[in-house]
């Protein structure tokens, strides 16, 4: 997977409407962390758009589980509508679009 995050990064950096400057670096601690992920990284995608790009990931990878599993149901009344602005945030987390 980090390989098929880091070309969608790529692609993202390509794109007009990506902001370099939009979102401070990571502290050095965060960096640090991200070496072993750097190591499959494309040269050149920054870390600040690597810890988005994980977050993104992450979060998905849990919201499709829940939706799978149904742990949404009873809980919420809408399970599919949620999980449809949830993805949409998460586009606009990693600047995929605009607003949710």
């Amino acid at each position: 997977m980090p390989l098929l995050l880091g070309d969608l990064l790529v692609d993202l950096m390509s794109d007009a409407a990506y902001d370099a400057g939009a979102n401070p670096e990571p502290s050095t601690a965060v960096q640090q962390a991200l070496d072993p992920v750097r190591a499959l990284m494309p040269a050149g995608v920054p870390s600040d758009l690597m810890v988005r790009g994980l977050m993104v990931w992450t979060y998905l990878f849990g919201a499709v589980s829940f939706e799978v599993f149904g742990h949404r149901h009873n809980v919420i009344a809408g399970p599919r509508a949620f999980f449809d602005h949830e993805v949409r945030r998460l586009a606009t987390m990693l600047g995929l679009a605009t607003g949710a």
